[in-house]
């Protein structure tokens, strides 16, 4: 039996779908592998140190379902949903809590934003990745749009800001999401047709857009334009 290997899958599995019973991880780690194990074999993991998971209410659970969410309503979210299981290798991807899932709508997203409001390419990948992370747990159009404002990026016109939220919208129905146990919103629209896509809202913007010069360059050892009193590389261009 192959410890590592099985911390793997709990790692991924609990990125993944955020919640997930030891039977499941079982079931998919037998499918995909020559050696079989039993529930039993989790036991061991049920109280690790230093994980991003613990053993709870019969679910190995990533503790960031504790911040916004609870086991108990993220299980009444998900219930009746189908599993999204990717190949082995696609699957163990997801034990890399830093790992991204690279998608044609986050590819977008990414060279809009740095072709028309940031020209720091790795200031850009960062402004994204959070959106991502933003669409993944606690979506909104308005904490989507304060990854800009605390950046001080600002939209030129309306029209733009139009753009951007649209490529937003996009990538959160492209985004694997814990209710829908890792299937994107679109995938769960598109195979079982309910309405779980999130569409472009109407009038977004109930507070104003922060006014900055998106061309200005920021060094990495300067001041943080966000005010915060901290170096840029240790702040908002980390």
């Amino acid at each position: 039996m192959d410890s590592d290997k099985i911390l793997q899958y709990l790692r991924a599995t609990t990125n993944l779908y955020g919640i997930v019973t030891p039977e499941k991880v079982v079931e998919i780690y037998n499918q995909q592998n020559k050696d079989k194990i039993t529930t039993q074999a989790l036991e061991a993991y049920k109280a690790l140190p230093n994980e991003y998971f613990e053993y709870t209410e019969g679910y190995f659970a990533h503790e960031a379902v504790f911040v916004n969410d609870s086991v108990t309503r993220l299980e009444a979210e998900q219930e009746d949903k189908p599993y999204y299981i990717p190949n082995k290798t696609e699957l163990l991807k997801f034990a890399d809590d830093f790992y991204v899932e690279d998608t044609v709508e986050f590819r977008k997203l990414y060279a809009y934003i740095k072709e028309y409001l940031v020209s720091d390419a790795e200031m850009a990948l960062g402004v994204v990745e959070d959106i991502q992370l933003c669409c993944a747990f606690d979506f909104s159009i308005q904490s989507a749009l304060a990854e800009f404002e605390r950046r001080r990026i600002s939209f030129a016109s309306f029209e733009q800001a139009q753009e951007v939220i649209s490529l937003i919208t996009d990538l959160a129905n492209n985004t694997r999401i814990w209710e829908n146990r890792g299937h994107t919103p679109k995938e769960i629209f598109e195979k079982y047709e309910k309405p779980h896509l999130r569409p472009l809202p109407k009038n977004p913007f109930t507070l104003p857009v922060m006014v900055h010069n998106p061309s200005t360059k920021v060094g990495r050892n300067d001041p943080c334009p966000c005010g915060s009193g901290k170096k840029y590389k240790k702040c908002c261009g980390a």
